[in-house]
């Protein structure tokens, strides 16, 4: 074996073991299992009429995430953070003209309880050229 085959080996062994040693620590924290002692955090659309759009869920207590529309989290109080995507940063093109911004980043407090199923959504607003959007709380089951 070559030089630079053994070291490109050995980095690919030392890249492997880290990844393996660090996987209990990514996984670590509030994120868990779906079942009756976790919270189940939605953030798809299931009505697009009622002009409720999706987020992705990036980050929860200031720790970012791989972007994600799911969350199952244990019941306690949470800050998560929210990507807008740019195509809901603006008023729709009917009702004002204007370029699209870039994607917007929203964080907010949530208190979660075990069993229940929250539904998060970005809202058009309508009336409010300004402020395009309100992300909230559509619903709560469970």
């Amino acid at each position: 074996m070559s030089p630079s085959k053994s070291v490109l080996s050995l980095a690919t062994a030392l890249a492997a073991a880290l990844l393996i040693a660090l996987s209990p620590t990514l996984q670590a924290g509030p994120i868990t299992q779906p079942g009756p002692d976790s919270a189940q955090i939605n953030g798809a659309p299931e009505t697009p009429g009622r002009d409720l759009f999706e987020l992705e869920f990036i980050a929860i207590d200031g720790d970012n995430i791989s972007p994600r529309d799911l969350l199952w989290l244990e019941p306690g109080t949470y800050e998560l953070t929210v990507r807008v995507d740019k195509r809901y940063t603006t008023a729709p093109d009917w009702q004002i003209r204007q370029p699209n911004r870039d994607d917007d980043f929203v964080t907010f407090s949530i208190d979660l309880e075990a069993g229940k199923r929250y539904d998060i959504r970005g809202r058009y607003n309508r009336n409010d050229r300004r402020n395009p959007y309100d992300v909230i709380v559509d619903r709560v089951e469970g």
